[in-house]
């Protein structure tokens, strides 16, 4: 469809919105640019290339964009992209300004305390808990809240509570490889062998192709001393993503202690090479001798 049949910048900024959920990055940059040239003073087109651009993971471009657009209109919506930007790149503070700042211009926006609640590390596990439990009495079917408030409550233990919303965030997407892992963890925590593996199964399952899953899958067995099915399964993920520092460094270990050392050497050395400061491996290198 050729552009210059669109030359309002609002149609503009609304063809590059749709060439975007069609993933059609060239014709959304170009149509978005041209409505920027023809209104300056137009936010939408500002923030439609700071979501554009994090969506690309250029999370750079995305802040600057996204700044410019809020300098000319504030909305919840955009401060929360440019907050995730800013996670993206690390900028932790700024990100936690950006959320806070989504909630104070509109309370009631749930992708704000979802994403504040992210923020938080484990020794803040309580203000994570009341960010995504503000995020479900907002929007009770919100499966990404249900995930990670059942994970942020497994690290305080409240077992029964995780589990609750762990099932409820699989029942609402099955799909998620994340909250079949999450559960399979929890479920081993609490000695449910059998469930615990289940749910790492199906995490495999639903994200074949994501190292993650199997990593963790081959943690769980070498737990167990299931070194066989461990070792296969830190294979996969290792083909999956051959810069994958967890698994090569937990494979690494496993094969030092089956005795298979020249193999954990490359292992470890690999973990090296990706991450020169990574203590663990140089530990278990030097135990090599």
């Amino acid at each position: 469809m050729a552009l210059q049949h669109y030359t309002t910048p609002y149609l503009l900024f609304r063809f590059g919105s749709l060439a975007m959920e069609c993933a059609q990055w060239e014709d959304a940059e170009r149509a978005l640019l041209n409505a920027v040239d023809l209104a300056p003073s137009f936010p939408a087109p500002y923030t439609g290339l700071g979501i554009l651009y994090k969506e690309q993971g250029n999370f750079r471009s995305a802040e600057a964009w996204l700044k410019k657009g809020l300098a000319l209109e504030e909305s919840a919506p955009t401060y929360t992209a440019l907050g995730v930007a800013q996670r993206r790149l690390g900028a932790s503070s700024a990100a936690i300004q950006s959320f806070k700042r989504a909630i104070e211009i509109e309370p009631e926006y749930e992708e704000a305390y979802f994403n504040l609640g992210i923020m938080f590390p484990e020794e803040r596990s309580a203000e994570a808990i009341a960010s995504f439990s503000k995020a479900l009495e907002l929007d009770p079917a919100y499966q990404e809240a249900h995930r990670e408030l059942g994970w942020a409550l497994r690290r305080l233990a409240r077992y029964d509570e995780a589990e609750w919303h762990l099932k409820r965030a699989v029942e609402l997407d099955n799909s998620d490889g994340w909250a079949h892992t999450y559960l399979g963890n929890l479920q081993w925590a609490r000695g449910e062998t059998q469930s615990a593996e289940r749910a790492f199964k199906s995490a495999v399952e639903v994200w074949p192709d994501d190292s993650m899953t199997h990593s963790h899958l081959a943690y769980f067995y070498e737990c167990l001393d299931r070194n066989d099915e461990a070792k296969f399964f830190y294979e996969n993920a290792l083909q999956l993503d051959p810069d994958d520092i967890e698994s090569h460094l937990r494979f690494g270990r496993l094969l030092a202690k089956l005795g298979e050392a020249a193999r954990a050497k490359m292992h470890l050395e690999r973990v090296l090479a990706l991450e020169p400061e990574n203590e663990e491996a140089r530990a278990a290198l030097t135990a090599l001798g």
